[in-house]
Formats: structure tokens, sequence, C-alpha cells
């Protein structure tokens, strides 16, 4: 950015001369700046998109571990996690927009600024007669009318734009106080110039004609995008300071021709604020935050408790709050410590690609990478209760065999005629009866000695007969609680029992999975 202001002196009309070297070096500076200021734009973008990313992996890590953990605590952990980091992006929207837009708004204002500098800069720089005069003199000797040539002239700044690379570079002449060095406000005046005469510089003369032979140009010619600003004449303009700036009430200060710089300056300043806004990260959110958000409740009340609205300590009472300060306590052996420590084990290896070692949850790289290792554990705890399940059908299967096998067997073993029929089969005995009679009768004892099925589920106290059903007739013997087995009426209140127990336990095995962790 070419911003040369000078202070106005009575030179004589006709005087010329190359610009002082300490006036155009800021601009010279500021073009550095500008380079600087593209990557920093582009890092931010990198944080902006990194702070979302982050955010969204964390919260599906969460629900991947609670799948692997699976047990209930877990699985609301995650839930009231997932809730939190979903209220902070939400909250954090309006700022991702604005910071996203300023990323692309600096550079295109300091870019328009650089590129109109750069070319006054190349012009006057190349610009140099045979006699060694041109319109920039020495930073070495920066009053001093003599120029060197444009190599080694232009050799500090940095006209051209250069390949954008993410950097945390800090500006030297564009910064939150304003524009360092660049001190005066009136535009191009004769007091910026260097003492000795030089006819050649017509760009820089005093004389109307020499710029437009047609009584000179009537308008100022705004040159680095105003802060040169050049009168007909180098008669200074109204003073419009732009080294110190701050925010008005009103808001930006106007600063007449520079005002394209003050407009730069407050873009700058806004990628400074959100550069410190999200170079930081995302935060994973701890126990004290978790238990009082009311995010996380709404979540426990609506997903766990399966009751709609949001939560609202006056209607829901301290049911749910409770439930919330049991679960997010500090510490690694407590949520939400727990289900990070769960992430960042290694022990996954199934989802990887062929040749991997096993990573864990945390060193996935991508949301659908975590929501592969997610299925994975969810088909874990599907085959876990398809096994409880068929578990359960083979015992209950059993106990109908018990049920009604051993009826079955008992006439089987009495239709076998002769001892040595009876004796064997590998379920029956020949007996003698109290009446003296010999008879072939069921023999679970032996069943079970010779591996029979139907006699692994009898036991001593389905034989046992109770006050209950002893001594009734066959027509009394009913269920639920009796059956006719034999000759005898036996107790059957302990096979539906079993029945229960059975399903309850099956029943217990899945509740300590998915109970709602809310009392009855």
């Amino acid at each position: 950015m070419f911003l040369l202001l000078f202070h106005a002196l009575n030179a004589d009309g006709n005087s010329k001369g190359a610009i002082q070297g300490a006036k155009w070096k800021p601009l010279c500076t500021l073009t550095a700046d500008a380079n600087k200021v593209y990557n920093r734009a582009l890092k931010l973008q990198t944080l902006i998109t990194d702070y979302t990313k982050a955010a969204t992996k964390l919260a599906v890590e969460a629900v991947a571990a609670a799948q692997k953990m699976q047990n209930a605590e877990a699985h609301a952990a995650a839930i009231g996690l997932v809730a939190e980091i979903r209220e902070q992006l939400k909250s954090k929207q309006p700022e991702i927009a604005r910071c996203y837009k300023v990323a692309v708004e600096t550079p295109a204002f300091i870019g328009y600024t650089h590129g109109r500098i750069a070319e006054l800069l190349a012009i006057m720089g190349h610009n140099r007669g045979a006699s060694n005069y041109g319109y920039l003199a020495q930073l070495s000797s920066p009053t001093s009318p003599a120029t060197d040539a444009a190599t080694a002239q232009l050799s500090s700044c940095k006209i051209k734009p250069h390949d954008i690379t993410e950097g945390p570079e800090e500006t030297e002449v564009l910064t939150k106080k304003g524009f360092v060095g660049m001190d005066h406000g009136t535009g191009l005046v004769d007091g910026v110039l260097t003492s000795s005469c030089n006819e050649h510089c017509v760009l820089t003369s005093a004389t109307a004609t020499a710029l437009n032979s047609d009584t000179g140009p009537q308008e100022d010619i705004p040159f680095t995008n105003g802060y040169i600003l050049k009168h007909q004449t180098n008669t200074a303009r109204s003073s419009q300071l732009i080294n110190s700036l701050s925010k008005q009430a009103k808001g930006l200060p106007n600063k007449g021709q520079n005002q394209q710089y003050v407009r730069l300056w407050d873009k700058y300043v806004q990628l400074e604020g959100c550069e410190t806004s999200f170079k930081a990260g995302f935060s994973r959110p701890e126990a004290q935050t978790l238990k009082q958000s009311v995010a996380v409740l709404t979540a426990l009340k609506n997903i766990i408790d399966n009751e709609s609205g949001e939560y609202d300590l006056s209607k829901d009472g301290e049911k749910i709050k409770t439930v919330a300060e049991k679960l997010f306590k500090p510490g690694e052996d407590n949520y939400p410590e727990k289900l990070y420590k769960e992430a960042q084990a290694k022990t996954l290896r199934k989802t990887l690609m062929a040749g991997n070692t096993a990573t864990s949850l945390t060193n996935l790289e991508t949301p659908i990478d975590l929501q592969i290792a997610q299925m994975y554990y969810t088909q874990r705890k599907i085959d876990g209760f398809i096994a409880k399940l068929k578990e359960a059908e083979e015992q209950l299967s059993k106990d109908k065999l018990g049920d009604y096998g051993a009826a079955a067997a008992e006439d089987a073993c009495n239709k076998l005629d002769g001892e040595q029929k009876c004796n064997t089969d590998k379920k029956c005995s020949y007996e003698t009866a109290s009446d003296g009679t010999n008879k072939c009768t069921y023999n679970a004892s032996k069943a079970k000695a010779n591996n029979v099925p139907v006699a692994l589920t009898q036991t001593e106290s389905a034989k046992k007969t109770t006050k209950k059903c002893k001594g009734k007739k066959k027509d009394d013997c009913k269920s639920p609680d009796c059956k006719w087995e034999g000759e005898t009426c036996k107790d059957f209140s302990f096979l539906v029992n079993t029945k229960s127990t059975l399903m309850a336990a099956t029943f217990l095995s899945f509740f300590k999975i998915f109970h709602p962790l809310f009392p009855c």
C-alpha cells in the first residue's frame, strides 16, 4: 500500500523530486504484510474447519465408545455429551459464519490495496533516467534525489503475491492500533519530496501542466488507493491520519481519502479476533459443565426418560438432575472421562484396512471411520443378544421337554415287555411295585447317567410331592400347580417358576445394558 502523507511546504511551483525513502518505505512493507495476511486468512479457514471437525469427531467417538462399553451409564453419558457438543456448536455458528466471511473479505480488501500500491511502486521504481534520477529516493539516503536500480530499490517489497501457504506471520505496518509509520495525512505535497529539484519527475511535479497540459488535472489523483493523493499543484489536502485508529461509537472513523485503509484495518482487527477465538480448538466438555447443562438434562429427559420438551426444574423436578449429577463427576473413573479414556484405548482392529495394526477411536481420522467402528460395536451387541435369546430358547425347550417328555418316557417304559427289554433301554428299569407286581418304569437317574436328554431336566424336586398335590385323585390333579405323572399327583409349580426365573434372568441381562436409569 503506497501511503505517503506529507506536510505542505512553500516550495517553488516548478520544484520536482523523488519521494523520500522514509515516506514510501511503509508502503513497501505493507506489500509484505499483504502476503502474510493471505497466509493467515487461509490458516483461519483451517482453524474454523478443524474446530467443527473436532467437535463432530468427539461426538461420534463418544457414541462409539459407549457402544463398545455396552452399559447403561456409558450410553446415557454419551447422550448427554453429544447434546452438549451440539449445543456448543449451535451457539458458535454465528461466529463461525462471521469468521469464514472475514477470512474471505480480509484478503480481498488488502489484495485490492496491495495491487494499487504495487502498481505505483513498480512504475516509479522502474521509471529512472540516465542521470540516475527517478521517483523513489534511495532507502539508504532517503532525502537524496538519486535512486537505485529498480531491483535493488524494491528488493524489500513484496510487490507480487506469493503462493499462499498457511502461516502465523506477524504484520509490521498493518496492526490492531493502525498503520505503523504511515503518519502523514495530507497527501502528496512538496514536503515529502527530496529537496533537490529534478525536472524530469513529472508525476510528482507541482506544475499542473506537467501532468496534463490542458490546464492540469481538474481532480485529485488517488495514487496508492488514496494515500498519496496528488493535487495538481501539490496543495495539502485535509489531514486524515491512519497511523492510530480506533472504532467510534457510531462505527468506523471517517478518514476521507484514506477510508479504504480504515475498512481494511477493520477487517484485519476482525481477523485477529477470529484467530484468537479458534486457535485453541474445540475443548472437551468437563463433568461440571455437563451436569449443569440444560441441553444435557433435556437430552436425558427426551431420550432416556422418553419425555418430550425442554427440561424445566419447576416441572420435571430433581429426578433427571440427580441422574446427571450421578453420571458426571470429575476423575478418570467417572464420566465423561471414562468415555474419553475408552476412546483412546488401542483395541480396535477388525474395522481397519488389511495390514493396519490396532488403533484407538481417537486415532480414526474421519466421522465415517468412527461410524464404521460404531457399527462394529453395535453388531457385537446384537450378536450378544442373539446368543442370549438362543440360550433362553434352548433352556425353555428343555423345560418343556422336562414337563411333557418325562410323562412320555414313563409311558414308553410302561409299554416295554419283559425284564430284559426294560433294562436294556437306557432310561427304563424293571422294578417291583408295592403291591408285589413287576413293572417297567422310567428311571430318571439311569436316563441322566446314559445322557438321555429327557432326563436332564428332571430334578429331585420335580419328583417330590407336596401337601398341596399329594393324595389328589387323577381328576383333581390339575395345572398350573399339580400334574398327574404315572400313578401320583405331583407338584408342577416349580416348572412355572423355573420358566419365570429364566425369562427374568434373560430380561435382566438386557436391562443391564438398556435400563433407563430412572426408578419406575
